[in-house]
């Protein structure tokens, strides 16, 4: 089990962790949070556990972690967005753990390693999976009236002891550094830097977000099979939109917009 107390000692935040729920088992956070969201939860609320039964990617996916190795955390914020401008928060998101993972190694003095990020929500190193992101919103009209953003981060676990089915596609801080981390001491790191970039990015309506997460990119130009929710085609990533929203180029040289799917390079 995750040592609760010590996690909320170190923070040292205003408004996320302000309530903290800690779940030793759940079916998802995400789930959770949103539960927790529709019943009044503040903004801020934190849901974290140490294993997930039913743990969610992006498209119906299942996120498998083992127990007590990994970071499994939901955050609840209220951004009074409009939904045609959220996409920004999942790159923000990103962003937000990336930083929080390259100054924790910076701390600790450890060397550093290049990640990166794919369209929309996973961080990658050397074209394995380190994270994804699920943000899920609730609405009122096309108004965004509160937003989970969940995270699921390989933290601890040896490639060789995670799931069989990901054992050729997935990495963890771990397998990259070669040592153990103190898990309660990152989370809490994670949720300071979250507060922190969290606000300086909301003063600001997310401007510079998109080009921020580009600079972490490397499938631009490249041939990729899009998969959406009913059909896949093939095109050249060609740029993101001003919404966060990918823009594609089919063989024809016409433009699209994927603006919910998944993305493959060859």
């Amino acid at each position: 089990m995750l040592d609760k107390d010590r996690i909320i000692q170190e923070l040292l935040t205003n408004l996320m962790g302000n309530n903290f729920v800690y779940l030793p088992e759940v079916d998802s956070t995400n789930t959770q949070a949103l539960k927790m969201a529709r019943e009044g939860a503040p903004e801020g609320t934190v849901v974290l556990t140490s294993f997930q039964s039913a743990g969610k990617g992006r498209l119906q996916r299942n996120w498998i972690a083992n127990r007590d190795e990994n970071m499994l955390i939901s955050i609840l914020i209220r951004p009074e967005m409009l939904i045609d401008s959220v996409q920004k928060i999942t790159l923000a998101s990103a962003v937000i753990l990336i930083e929080a993972i390259e100054s924790y190694f910076s701390q600790m003095g450890w060397e550093p390693f290049k990640i990166d990020v794919k369209w929309p929500n996973d961080l990658l190193v050397d074209g394995k999976k380190l994270a994804g992101i699920l943000t899920e919103s609730i609405l009122q009209g096309k108004v965004v009236e509160s937003l989970v953003v969940g995270f699921g981060l390989n933290v601890n676990t040896p490639v060789s002891e995670m799931d069989e089915s990901l054992r050729g596609t997935a990495t963890s801080l771990f397998e990259l550094s070669g040592r153990k981390l103190d898990l309660e001491s990152f989370i809490a790191h994670f949720l300071n830097t979250f507060e922190r970039d969290y606000f300086r990015l909301d003063r600001n309506n997310y401007n510079g977000i998109v080009e921020e997460w580009k600079s972490h990119c490397q499938q631009f130009g490249k041939l990729v099979s899009l998969r959406m929710q009913d059909n896949t085609v093939e095109g050249y990533f060609e740029d993101i939109s001003a919404e966060g929203h990918l823009i594609y180029r089919l063989p024809s040289g016409k433009l699209g917009t994927l603006v919910s799917g998944d993305v493959l390079a060859y």
